[in-house]
């Protein structure tokens, strides 16, 4: 039978699948569509026709041939039709003709639909190719080297230990100096009360 999918590269690009799921091989496999398999080609509404085999010899049970057919990013600035009839004419083994297999194939069963995003082997390569091109650019010329920066661990925490035990001193220093004035600010109001007792004694005996 015939089908689209999508494909395993991006949910967004549709695959025509021809796959024979019987439990025998199919000879002479002979597709025919109706209307005309067309796709975009990614500039606006220019479209051509899809490329599909005229007789596949033997699709052995299990075996699936597979083309990329359209992108939904750019199939939707055209005028294509979203429902396609395609029929599967093919013999047995032994070479006798079968009742043809008829598909409708419509791509409108994707419109609106939503998915999870999966990253397989397929974008991790692609990624490697990024990163070859980037390597593949560097080399003496000014702007086109590769920047190192090299970082002495140790000397680095060791600056940053002795930075926070300064800071700590500050710290308790300021904190001494703050209760030595308040012990003398103490001191010094208890000197006044006792000035005052004194001169208050004489002037109430003279009273």
């Amino acid at each position: 039978m015939a089908c689209f999918e999508p494909s395993e590269v991006s949910n967004h690009l549709i695959d025509l699948v021809v796959k024979n799921f019987g439990t025998t091989g199919a000879r002479d496999v002979m597709p025919t569509s109706n209307p005309k398999l067309k796709h975009s080609i990614g500039t606006g509404k220019e479209t051509e026709d899809v490329w599909m085999f005229d007789r596949l010899p033997l699709l052995a049970p299990g075996q699936e041939w597979r083309t990329f057919f359209d992108s939904g990013l750019s199939r939707k600035e055209t005028d294509l039709p979203a429902r396609y009839e395609l029929a599967l004419n093919f013999n047995d083994m032994r070479g006798r003709k079968v009742d043809p297999v008829e598909s409708v194939l419509d791509l409108s069963m994707y419109t609106g639909r939503m998915w999870t995003e999966i990253y397989t082997i397929h974008h991790a390569a692609k990624a490697l190719r990024e990163i070859e091109k980037s390597v593949k650019q560097w080399g003496e010329r000014t702007g086109s080297g590769l920047k190192v920066v090299v970082r002495d661990g140790d000397a680095i925490d060791e600056r940053r230990r002795q930075e926070l035990a300064n800071h700590r001193a500050r710290l308790d220093a300021l904190r001494q100096q703050g209760l030595a004035g308040q012990s003398n600010g103490e001191n010094g109001k208890r000197s006044d009360d006792s000035e005052s007792a004194v001169d208050t004694g004489p002037g109430t005996a003279s009273d």
